[in-house]
C-alpha cells in the first residue's frame, strides 16, 4: 500500500482522534477480478480477521467490545463474516 492510499489516510485520522491499535488488512490479492471469486474470498478472509481478535481477546486481554471494524464494498462484507465469528465484537462501521 501506498502512504496516500485511504487505508493509510483512514488510519492516519484514527490516531489522531485518540490513542487506538489500529490494524490495517491489505487483502489486495484477493480482492480483484473475477468478482465471483473475490465475493467468495469475503468469508476466508473474514475468518482469518476473526482468529487474530480471538487470539488477541484469548492470549492478550483484550475485549471484544472494544474492537470496530470499518470497512467499504466487500471490505464491509469481510467485517460482517469476522463479526459473526467473535461473540460480542463491539461494532462493525
Amino acid at each position: 500500500m501506498k502512504p496516500d492510499d485511504i487505508r493509510y489516510k483512514t488510519k492516519d485520522a484514527l490516531l489522531e482522534k485518540a490513542e487506538y491499535n489500529v490494524f490495517v488488512v491489505d487483502w489486495t490479492e484477493y480482492n480483484g477480478a473475477p468478482y465471483a471469486q473475490a465475493t467468495a474470498n469475503t468469508r476466508v478472509i473474514g475468518a482469518i480477521i476473526a482468529k487474530m481478535i480471538n487470539f488477541l481477546i484469548e492470549e492478550g486481554g483484550a475485549t471484544a467490545e472494544s474492537f470496530h471494524l470499518i470497512g467499504h464494498s466487500l471490505g464491509a462484507h469481510t467485517a460482517g463474516y469476522a463479526g459473526e465469528r467473535v461473540k460480542n465484537l463491539g461494532r462493525i462501521t
